[in-house]
């Protein structure tokens, strides 16, 4: 089996997560994601001072949802696990569960009873058809002492 290999930072991992989510939840026909993603959480856009414009968005994803998935009942998606999701959904959302689970870790390496509630820390569950779950790993770095006199080097104390 060939191999992909990509390094990249913690905030990059968010980012690939964010998309990775977004994609195969638009794929069971969760179109409210549109609205997490731009609407409601949108740092570029201040939907919540013009109430219309936070209504014709949502509007339009429905709109959009009923299109592409006219089968579906109003507030209705399709499982990941559905036979109607594509495979690369499924693909996206294993890699997703993965990476989550690992910065989960990564960032609180020892959650409290609460925190550990949430799905972040379950062992992710295989959904794809065709392929295992990823191997995901979260690396430390060390800082060396030039490093550090680098970093405080550029400081303007």
């Amino acid at each position: 089996m060939d191999e992909v290999i990509v390094k990249m930072n913690i905030d990059q991992a968010r980012s690939v997560m964010a998309a990775l989510e977004f994609y195969a939840r638009m794929h069971m026909g969760q179109f409210d994601s549109l609205d997490w993603q731009f609407v409601t959480h949108s740092r570029t856009r201040n939907f919540w001072r013009d109430q219309r414009s936070r209504d014709d968005a949502r509007l339009y994803a429905e709109q959009l949802r009923r299109t592409i998935f006219p089968e579906l009942e109003k507030n209705a998606s399709y499982g990941i696990a559905s036979p109607e999701i594509p495979d690369s959904a499924r693909d996206a959302w294993d890699l997703y569960q993965s990476l989550r689970h690992n910065i989960a870790w990564y960032v609180k390496p020892n959650p409290d009873q609460l925190e550990r509630w949430t799905t972040s820390y379950d062992v992710p569950f295989k959904q794809s058809t065709k392929h295992d779950l990823p191997v995901v790993t979260v690396h430390r770095t060390v800082a060396t002492t030039r490093d550090v006199e680098q970093r405080f080097s550029k400081l303007d104390v």
